[in-house]
């Protein structure tokens, strides 16, 4: 189980690192290459002294390996750095979300005199349980929500415990905890990229059009690949907008999911000490 918990968190990481590199590269990296090349056509002007457009067919297959690993250790520490840090941005606007949609009536975030708490674990989580019929799951629970008394009871730090304990007396059960919590941080991953990646394919259509402009002014000669990527990019656009919509839908709820399964596997593990 070690091993594959560690391939999880290698590919969770590598995943959403590959996605932001692939993106940029074809949002930033080639159209200023395009532009580049025209410029260089036309007036034999080098802004770039680096670029070289027949390096590629030079490059051996020992290179061509070392770039691969080097992209991919590149990746994963992108995704490590800026994608798995926390899981609280991608909540807080799938909540938000939930509420414009009015779908989170009587649910664990509510609206109060002091605003909206959406921190985790949430403050209406005691009569959450209770409505849901789950009352023997709020002992565990210390705070309450209408009771601001106990609310410096809640932590983050006591849902890690039941983790650990469940994960030392029921190790087989803390199977579906893992494989939970993996998905909660792959989903929130791919929120992160996904809502930064639209800007970029945004910002690489801008500058495809700019490109396009100053074709038609005849400043630059026209290049069949700009139309060809500009469309690419307004796909992968509209493709990962789509994903980070149906992600901000649903990620509330899997929150849940692991929070609830989390407390219910710890209730059957006090239980089997009995």
């Amino acid at each position: 189980m070690n091993t594959n918990k560690m391939f999880i968190i290698h590919f969770e990481a590598i995943i959403p690192g590959l996605v932001f590199i692939f993106i940029s590269i074809l949002s930033l990296i080639c159209p200023l290459v395009l532009i580049h090349q025209n410029l260089f056509e036309k007036y034999h002007l080098i802004l770039m002294p680096f670029t070289n457009y027949n390096i590629i067919n030079n490059i051996s297959n020992s290179v061509l390996l070392i770039i691969i690993n080097l992209l991919l250790l590149v990746s994963y520490l992108v995704g490590i750095l800026f994608f798995q840090s926390s899981t609280a941005l991608a909540d807080k606007y799938s909540i938000k979300y939930l509420f414009q949609k009015s779908y989170l009536e009587s649910w664990l975030i509510r609206k109060d005199e002091c605003g909206i708490d959406m921190q985790y674990p949430y403050q209406y989580l005691y009569e959450y349980l209770l409505e849901r019929n789950l009352q023997h799951l709020t002992k565990y629970v210390p705070w309450i929500g209408s009771n601001p008394i106990t609310h410096h009871l809640r932590s983050k730090f006591l849902i890690q415990k039941f983790k650990i304990r469940i994960q030392y007396s029921c190790p087989d059960s803390f199977i579906e905890i893992a494989r939970l919590s993996s998905k909660v941080l792959l989903f929130s991953s791919i929120w992160s990229v996904a809502r930064i990646s639209v800007s970029l394919c945004i910002i690489g259509i801008v500058l495809l059009l700019i490109s396009l402009l100053l074709n038609y002014l005849n400043i630059l000669y026209y290049s069949n690949e700009i139309p060809i990527l500009m469309i690419f990019l307004y796909q992968i656009g509209i493709i990962l907008y789509v994903t980070k919509k149906r992600i901000q839908k649903s990620f509330h709820f899997l929150r849940v999911r692991e929070l609830i399964t989390i407390l219910e596997y710890y209730h059957l593990a006090n239980i089997s000490k009995i």
